[in-house]
């Protein structure tokens, strides 16, 4: 019993120091680009220069479960979290 609560203390303390790398990103970036709803974001060339330079904007691709995409919640959870940083990042980048 106290082994699965040390265990549980450990996973909180560093959860919030995993980093996404390089290859985490490439291999999502991989994976979404044989979404539709992604390759639409590609075609406008605000969100694809985006895509491409923002840190944020790939740290949040960097994140997704390439194996998870297979399921419509989390494809459409994924796409509009994606959506929602796109727009608020085009209008911050505007005014």
């Amino acid at each position: 019993m106290f082994s699965i609560l040390t265990d549980f203390f450990n996973v909180a303390i560093f959860l919030p120091f995993i980093k996404v790398d390089e290859e985490d990103i490439g291999h999502s970036f991989r994976s979404l680009k044989k979404e539709t709803w992604f390759q639409q974001f590609l075609t406008n060339d605000k969100f694809r220069s985006l895509i491409v330079h923002d840190r944020d904007i790939r740290n949040l691709i960097g994140k997704c479960k390439p194996n998870h995409l297979n399921k419509a919640r989390y494809a459409n959870a994924f796409r509009r979290r994606l959506h929602k940083l796109l727009v608020k990042k085009t209008t911050a980048s505007v005014t």
